[in-house]
């Protein structure tokens, strides 16, 4: 039996297709650049006299392209202790899990009013573009947004 499944792992390595050269160039300079990028930043934050706190330093890796789709040079950025690396779905279910326990309320608040504040845009331009095109419209939306939290 183990046989039989070696067997069948090489014929699968076999049935996939060939690396482009010119795309295995492509990840090698771009690694080497990479690399050259986090060993530079690293550099520098180990020899930063006013920054004692480097063992606990986060960088951000960027691998992009530019505008006309050639890869740009990669860079390293490094990331404040307050900031987080997250997708908005992602940061969305770690304040509602309260996973992110260093949010202040007020951070809280702020972060909802400009929710609630962008919300209500949409709404009104929602609103504005159903009366440009004469179908009719649900109640308008109330100037002042009124929340009460128990």
């Amino acid at each position: 039996m183990a046989y039989i499944a070696a067997f069948n792992r090489m014929e699968a390595e076999l049935q996939k297709p060939a690396q482009d050269p010119q795309r295995i160039q492509l990840a090698q300079r771009l690694a080497t650049q990479a690399a050259a990028q986090v060993t530079q930043a690293v550099f520098d934050a180990v020899m930063a006299a006013d920054n004692t706190d480097w063992r606990h330093a986060r960088y951000l890796l960027n691998l992009g392209y530019d505008r006309e789709g050639q890869p740009s040079v990669p860079y390293a950025q490094p990331i404040a202790d307050d900031q987080m690396i997250v997708s908005f779905n992602a940061r969305t279910e770690r304040i509602a899990s309260g996973e992110i326990l260093s949010a202040t309320d007020a951070q809280l608040a702020t972060l909802a009013t400009a929710c609630t504040q962008r919300l209500t845009q949409r709404a009104q331009h929602r609103e504005k573009q159903a009366a440009k095109s004469g179908l009719p419209t649900a109640q308008a939306a109330p100037d002042l947004l009124m929340m009460t939290f128990k």
